[in-house]
């Protein structure tokens, strides 16, 4: 009975640590969302004219070094 009971309080012990994991990094990743959002879109919007710009010149290596910048920019964007 000891090991039952053992057995119950740790398996209750990891869903209620498990669940509050989850949720605190569902607010964290919401406050990202809405934090950088404005951002994000703005610099998506920049990059897709720049790419669109670039396919109209037949630039490959130019589309290249965007989605590079494109990249980083992203990383540096939601790093902060």
């Amino acid at each position: 009975m000891k090991t039952l009971y053992t057995s119950v309080l740790a398996v209750l012990a990891a869903v209620v640590l498990v669940g509050s994991i989850g949720a605190s990094l569902q607010q964290h990743a919401s406050a990202i969302i809405i934090n950088n959002g404005k951002e994000f879109k703005k610099l998506t919007n920049e990059f897709e004219k720049a790419v669109l710009d670039a396919a109209a010149m037949d630039d490959t290596a130019e589309i290249t070094r965007l989605t590079d910048q494109y990249h980083d920019d992203v990383i540096e964007l939601f790093r902060q």
